[in-house]
């Protein structure tokens, strides 16, 4: 049985205002989640979003020192301002923490696992999933807020060529 666990976040508060207060530098490189989103070709033939969409990394600072207070196994954070996502599957290594935050109607999360498809959406709490399931966003209206907390991406194998 495969189980998504729910408990309350310790620091609320300080996460959400951390959250809240956070500068989007953005990205254009979130082709395989980002619904609905122009893209474009780069001059090295990378496909890419034509506009940024607010989606930071974040493997340091007060917010990340915030979760990891309480997470220590938290390598690294994903931080989403009104993002929806697409159908999609991530790379990081074991289970993931999501929570969201914010003025919002929707936006729930959608896993899909073996016993079928879950539904998330209570706000300012974290859920545990595994982030290899396809999951995606709700549709939703107002500011949405969202924090992922992983370890970091297993990282490609490299091949020795032998001569």
């Amino acid at each position: 049985m495969e189980n998504i666990v729910t408990f309350p976040i310790e620091n609320k508060e300080e996460i959400e205002t951390l959250l809240k207060k956070h500068r989007f530098a953005g990205t254009t490189l979130r082709t395989n989640v980002a619904a609905n989103n122009e893209t474009t070709t780069t001059k090295g033939g990378r496909v890419v979003l034509a506009n940024k969409i607010k989606s930071d990394i974040a493997r340091e600072g007060p917010l990340f020192d915030a979760v990891q207070k309480y997470h220590p196994w938290v390598e690294q954070l994903t931080l989403n301002k009104n993002l929806q996502c697409t159908r999609h599957t991530d790379r990081n290594d074991g289970d993931s923490l999501i929570a969201f935050f914010g003025d919002f109607e929707g936006g729930g999360l959608f896993v899909e696992t073996l016993e079928g498809v879950q539904h998330f959406t209570e706000k300012g709490v974290w859920y545990q999933y595994n982030g290899r399931n396809p999951h995606w966003t709700e549709d939703f209206t107002g500011d949405r807020w969202s924090i992922v907390a992983y370890k970091k991406p297993v990282p490609k194998k490299t091949v020795l060529k032998i001569i």
